[in-house]
Parts: structure tokens; C-alpha cells; sequence
């Protein structure tokens, strides 16, 4: 999902995340426990089936049971579903399913609710935005037996099994999924550990704990509920307002730390630093391939050479998030390492670029047939974006390009984006385990083609790729087509995708989940 930065950590340390979890367990705890998180940013909508958001997802993997469940060396293993198999070349999974789940309303979850599920998000009707993604070539589903469910794909889909672990394909009960088209406020309903008690619009998301939850993924060895009883999400804009609370005991987890603040905190024993994360796209640069000036391949390979991407970073974040150099980042499955140090920061070459095809500097301006270059940036006033778009401004005037920067509200960004009205925007990302992620970032017709990309070759290897059974061959396909959409330039990678999460020293156990989500069925507060 777009529109939030993280950061990224080793498989090593989410290995050792997962054996403090697998030590501490969940059992129900003997004293209420209540966890407050100062969140940043008000959901688009709680259905999983629905947001566009990453901050939904971190949400939802705690309300949600997904089919699957990925631990951090990237193994699918059981959750709803007990076994699968393969057939037919990859266009049919037959799952069966565990006996004894229920969903928070007391509707049986059975093969008969995964049809449901799954034909809800396909429906055109529904209007969902990034669930339909990851649910790929999707044809049909049937139950088979009253937990053994079937479903077909018009094509093979090399990532199903990945994806169907994502919150974003989370169950929801087929009971509440019937009311939603009369009640669109209602509260979405899952099996998770934890359920919906409220949500206040831009103030307060509350969860309590889900008594009758005793099929945890075993991956995770729980036993029971949850050891917190309800989870409070204050939502609160400010970096420094969010700090605050964090400092005088209203809350013990923070999100999206402003960097400053994570690297000073992190010294002090009485908090701990948490580097959350998120694989998939990384913060990135949006180029608008179809827009005058950037609808030049020469233009936007100068652009990406005119800006220091670490001191935009520094200027930023105070040098917190790595640089990222492709279009999707470590941790993602497909990911090119062989992308590291391309387009590293060169004024010269920049200028060189530029001569070559016409472009003079005229009173210090780049200008070509009487037009100059200019740049229009867009952005949101969500997290690092509006300080990003101002750092890249910067070098882009220093350049000798004029640049202009709209800050809109999310909606009316979203909206400019889809309509390619602007030639750059710093303030996307995207959450997804797999390369095919590009896929829905870099072909033409899919809604997040917000780069207005259309490259015959790339489609070609991006719509092979997911079909792809055969794992070295679908890995090399993503290779090439992202070394061919870093030549075109068509994107420019900024920092890695991460969350600086500070939390206080006395929340133990929390978990991560591959992709970024926060677990809190097996933390405790002490």
C-alpha cells in the first residue's frame, strides 16, 4: 500500500524477534493490559478489502486471520488453512482449512467463507484498491467440502501463497461483508485476536482483545488470547505531539519517529529503538513518464543525477533511512541488488545529459525552444513527504531547473496522481512481499501506474514473471525488468521503506511480520 516510509532491518534480527516470541507465548494475562500507540495517520478505511493505506494493514493483521502465515525467512506455513496443493500449472490451490475458527460475530468460518471473501474483493462493485492486486489473475473459487475450498486463476500465479498471507486478504465474516453495502460505517469484522470496539475519525481506533481466539498460526507457538486486553490507537499528526506522549507514559509505542528523535531516544534504556521493516517499493520519487518536461528519458536521468539523494535523506530525517537505488527494495522477494550505485549524485552529468539533447542554460535556467525546465512537485503533508519535496527543490534549482512544489491533502493528491498532473511526487511507497509489485506499479492500466509508464518489454517480463512456477527464471525476469525501468529512469528510489518505531522498555514481545505489520498478539506490558 502507498504512502508511508519505514525502515528496513536484517533478517537476522527478525529471526531473533521471532524466537523472543516464540519464548514468551500468548496466554491471557492476570492484570488488564491496555496498549496505547500514537499513530500518525488517519485510515482511509478499517476493510482490509478496501484501503489503500499502509497504516490500515498494520492495523488489520492484528483484527484479520489470513489463509497463510510467512515467517522471516520468507517459509509459508499454516494458518487458516491447515495444507494446500498445487495443480494444473499453477492455476488451481486447493486449501483445507482448520475446524474450529469462528469469526467475532459467532459466523463459522468454513470453504464457504473464503468464496465469499475472495469474490467480494474481485467484484467490481466493491471498488477495492489493493487487495484486488495481490489477489492477481483471480477467475473463481469453490467450496469442495465444508472446509476444503478451490481456487482457479486464468493464469499461473507464482505468488499466491505469499499473498494470501497478507492482511490485505485477511477473512472477514460473510455475515458482516452482506450488511456493509447498507451500513458503510460499520465496524469490519475478522477473526483475529483482536476485534473493532471503535473508530473515531481522525482520533481514536480502539480494539479489545477477542476471548474465544485459540488458533494462532503455529508459527508463532500462542496458546489462547493475547496477553493485552485492548489496544488504543491515538491518532496524532505531530512527530513531536506523538514524542510527547511517548515521554510522559500516555503511550508506550510511537510510529513514524522523526529521526532526530530516534537517535536520540534510542540511547536511553527507558525506550526502546525498533527499525521496522517494510519490503516492497521504497520511498520513492514518482515521475510522471507522460508530462512534459519528464515525458524525456534524457530529462529524468538529469534529474535523478542533479539530486544528492543522502543529503536528502540527512536534510529530511537526519540521515536515518539508508538510500535506496531501485524500484523495489531488500527484503522483497525479486529484489536486484546489482541496481546499488546507479545514478549516484553527478552535476556534471547531469549537465551533460542535458546538452546532448538540446537543452542551454539561459540567465542560469535550462531552457530548450523557448520553454524552461520546469518541474512541478507534488506532495502530501503525510509523514517525511513535505520535507523530502522540499530537500529535492533544492538541488533541482541549484541545478538550474525551476521547481515548484503543491502540497494537497491525501485525497486531492491521490486524485492529481491518478490524473498525472503534476511531473514528480517524493511521497510514495508501497507494502508487498514479492516483485510482482511492479507489476502493478509499471504496466499500463493498473490503478498505482501512477508513473504513467508503458514499456512493451517490461509488461512482457513483469505479466511472464507472475505466471512464472519456475523460481530462478521468475527472478531473473524481475531483474531485467527492473534494470530496463531504472535505464528509462522512470522512477527515482529515495530511502528505504521503514518505520522508526520507539516503544517504551516495559512492551515486550511484539512481533513483526514480513512486510512491515506489527504483531501484538504475543507482547506484554510490564
Amino acid at each position: 500500500m502507498f504512502s508511508i516510509q519505514k525502515h528496513s532491518i536484517s533478517i537476522v534480527m527478525l529471526t531473533v524477534l521471532c524466537i523472543a516470541l516464540t519464548v514468551v507465548g500468548a496466554k491471557a494475562a492476570s492484570a488488564p493490559q491496555t496498549l496505547t500507540v500514537s499513530w500518525d495517520n488517519n485510515p482511509d478505511s478499517l476493510n482490509p478489502a478496501l484501503t489503500g493505506y499502509l497504516p490500515v494493514d498494520q492495523i488489520d493483521r492484528n483484527v484479520f486471520d489470513t489463509l497463510t502465515w510467512e515467517t522471516p525467512d520468507e517459509a509459508i506455513t499454516p494458518y487458516l488453512a491447515t495444507n494446500w496443493k498445487i495443480s494444473d500449472g499453477g492455476r488451481t490451490y486447493t486449501f483445507w482449512l482448520r475446524h474450529d475458527v469462528k469469526f467475532q460475530d459467532g459466523t463459522p468460518f468454513d470453504a464457504a467463507a473464503v468464496v465469499t471473501n475472495l469474490n467480494y474483493i474481485a467484484n467490481p462493485a466493491t471498488h477495492s484498491i489493493s487487495a484486488v492486486g495481490s489477489l492477481g489473475p483471480y477467475k473463481s473459487s469453490r467450496a469442495v467440502g465444508r472446509y476444503e475450498v478451490v481456487v482457479n486463476f486464468t493464469s499461473p500465479y507464482a505468488p499466491c501463497l505469499a499473498r494470501f498471507g497478507e492482511p490485505l486478504l485477511g477473512m472477514q465474516s460473510p455475515a458482516a461483508i452482506a450488511k456493509y453495502p447498507k451500513n458503510p460505517t460499520m465496524l469490519p469484522v475478522g477473526s483475529g485476536p483482536y476485534e473493532f470496539a471503535s473508530f473515531t475519525p481522525n482520533s481514536r481506533i480502539v480494539l479489545v482483545r477477542n476471548p474465544g481466539y485459540h488458533w494462532s498460526p503455529p508459527a508463532l507457538h500462542g496458546q489462547g488470547p493475547g496477553n493485552i486486553n485492548k489496544v488504543i490507537y491515538d491518532i496524532v499528526e505531530s512527530g513531536q505531539a506523538r514524542v510527547n506522549q511517548l515521554q510522559t507514559g500516555e503511550a508506550q509505542l510511537v510510529n513514524n519517529t522523526p529521526g532526530l528523535y530516534f537517535k536520540t531516544l534510542g540511547s536511553d534504556p527507558a525506550y526502546r529503538a525498533v527499525s521496522v521493516p517494510v519490503s516492497g517499493v521504497p520511498v520513492s520519487a514518482v515521475i510522471n513518464n507522460s508530462k512534459w518536461p519528464t515525458n524525456s528519458t534524457a530529462v529524468r536521468q538529469a534529474i535523478i543525477y542533479s539530486i544528492d539523494r543522502a543529503g536528502v535523506i540527512k536534510l529530511a530525517d537526519s540521515g536515518q533511512y539508508p538510500q535506496a537505488w531501485g524500484p523495489v527494495q531488500k527484503g522483497t522477494v525479486g529484489y536486484d541488488p546489482r541496481l546499488n550505485g546507479m545514478y549516484p549524485y553527478n552535476p556534471a552529468q547531469a549537465a551533460h545529459i542535458l546538452t546532448a539533447v538540446g537543452w542551454k542554460k539561459v540567465g542560469g535556467i535550462w531552457t530548450k525552444d523557448g520553454r524552461r525546465l520546469t518541474i512541478q512537485i507534488s506532495t502530501n503533508p503525510n509523514f517525511d513527504f513535505p520535507l523530502l519535496a522540499q530537500a529535492i527543490q533544492g538541488y533541482l534549482q541549484k541545478a538550474g531547473m525551476v521547481a515548484t512544489i503543491k502540497t494537497m491533502a491525501t485525497p486531492a493528491w491521490v486524485g492529481s496522481m491518478l490524473q498525472g498532473e503534476e511531473n514528480m511526487s517524493p511521497a510514495f511507497s508501497y507494502t508487498d512481499v514479492d516483485a510482482d509489485v511492479l507489476r502493478l506499479m509499471f504496466t499500463k492500466g493498473q490503478y498505482f501506474n501512477w508513473w504513467k509508464y508503458d514499456n512493451s518489454k517490461v509488461t512482457q517480463l513483469l505479466n511472464s514473471a507472475v505466471a512464472e512456477v519456475n523460481t530462478a527464471k521468475r527472478l531473473q525476469m524481475y531483474g531485467q525488468a527492473q534494470q530496463i525501468i531504472m535505464k528509462d529512469a522512470a522512477t527515482m528510489p529515495i530511502h528505504v521503506n521503514g518505520d522508526l518505531v520507539m516503544t517504551s522498555s516495559k512492551l515486550t514481545g511484539m512481533g513483526l511480520y514480513p512486510g512491515g505489520p506489527m504483531v501484538f498478539y504475543t507482547a506484554s506490558i510490564g
